[in-house]
């Protein structure tokens, strides 16, 4: 269900890819579009996390401090992960930025339009837009890795038209991925491991 309900996203915000070029020299155009882009892939990533934790017998997310820690187990791949636009020559880390003291620059930009829409306009840019788009997608992957079966043969027949994996980690592993679909589960949250974490804290 989430992953069809990303891709739906996904289109809409692709439509914008007609008026506006997907490139470098474009990232910060805002507009209405998306505005209304960066608020539904921020509130997806939220719902899917929700649900990974779920499946992963984590504890309950409250807000994005409670995803950092769930997302802090596997560090090193989330955190670095990069994704390859198919739409413009740029690549992307929608978690590089994100630390205990700071929230990712995107989830920043929600936050500031979602309290204070008239004075931050400017926020509802193509970057930020881009940016969550891609961490919900990250999210979906995680997702469908730790639920399996029908979930990942979901995402293989219906790959992402917006992204690929470029590389895990700095050293631009990406032969951790299956085209678009994790082939192992490096991002999957099992709930051995989600066990032995929480025993450790």
């Amino acid at each position: 269900m989430h992953w069809e309900f990303y891709l739906g996203l996904e289109d809409d915000f692709l439509r914008a890819s007609r008026y506006v070029d997907f490139s470098e020299s474009n990232l910060t155009t805002h507009s209405q579009f998306f505005t209304q882009a960066l608020a539904s892939a921020c509130l997806e990533f939220e719902c899917v996390n929700k649900t990974i934790a779920s499946v992963a017998e984590w504890h309950e997310i409250r807000n994005i401090c409670d995803i950092k820690s769930l997302y802090d187990k596997k560090h090193k791949l989330i955190f670095s992960t990069q994704l390859q636009s198919l739409r413009g020559e740029w690549n992307i880390k929608p978690f590089s930025d994100w630390t205990n003291e700071e929230r990712p620059i995107w989830w920043q930009a929600y936050n500031s339009i979602k309290h204070d829409r008239h004075n931050s306009s400017s926020n509802g840019n193509l970057q930020n837009a881009m940016y969550a788009t891609g961490a919900s997608y990250i999210a979906n992957l995680i997702l469908a890795n730790t639920e399996g079966g029908v979930s990942t043969a979901r995402v293989r027949n219906s790959p992402s038209k917006l992204f690929a994996i470029k590389s895990i980690n700095n050293e631009g592993d990406s032969d951790h991925f299956l085209g678009s679909v994790l082939s192992h589960c490096e991002l999957c949250l099992s709930k051995a491991s989600v066990a032995a974490y929480q025993s450790s804290i």
